[in-house]
């Protein structure tokens, strides 16, 4: 797929902007950002890391067991960085919304990607990451949810949207914990 240079979101955010002003980031390494979901995954897991950048997470992802990392951005500068950091990691350039996975993943995850994307984006994107996963797979989310706006929601908002798309909410981490992550796995219909 091709995408212009200029990565800009739903959110009017220009996302390749953003990357090269944080590309010095430091990456994720410690697998205790995962205890509230670490226990419901196989020992050698495959993780699909939607919204990745420049593919922070893979080193944890990687110490906690993943078999098998794959990310997916829209920022050209943020591929990019992830390709010259991580030379074995599997990264595609493309939005969310266009995966076209079938039951590849046990777990799909999201960190601070959702709140970023429209209500139309994220109604395209929820059955495209049910599609994605294994039967027994999880869905995490962590997302901003201490007030609604036209991208986020509330707790229990967050919720409210994902169960309905063949999904149940499973755990999140406590109301004070900083990571507002969600836990919901696939339902087989």
């Amino acid at each position: 797929m091709n995408y212009k240079l200029n990565a800009v979101g739903d959110d009017g955010i220009d996302w390749d902007k953003h990357w090269q002003e944080h590309s010095s980031d430091s990456d994720f390494h410690d697998v205790k950002a995962f205890d509230y979901f670490r226990n419901l995954l196989p020992e050698n897991f495959d993780v699909l890391d939607l919204g990745c950048g420049s593919c922070k997470w893979y080193p944890a992802f990687k110490k906690a067991g993943a078999r098998r990392y794959v990310g997916v951005d829209f920022s050209p500068v943020a591929v990019s960085l992830a390709k010259k950091k991580f030379h074995d990691v599997e990264v595609y350039l493309m939005k969310a919304e266009d995966i076209n996975f079938h039951e590849e993943f046990d777990l799909v995850f999201t960190h601070t990607f959702l709140q970023h994307t429209k209500l139309k984006t994220k109604r395209k994107l929820i059955p495209r990451i049910w599609k994605a996963l294994k039967p027994s797979g999880i869905f995490v989310i962590q997302e901003k949810c201490d007030v609604k706006t036209e991208t986020t929601f509330t707790r229990e908002g967050w919720i409210d949207f994902i169960v309905p798309y063949g999904f149940i909410y499973i755990t999140s981490t406590p109301e004070s914990d900083p990571r507002n992550g969600f836990v919901f796995k696939k339902v087989i219909k």
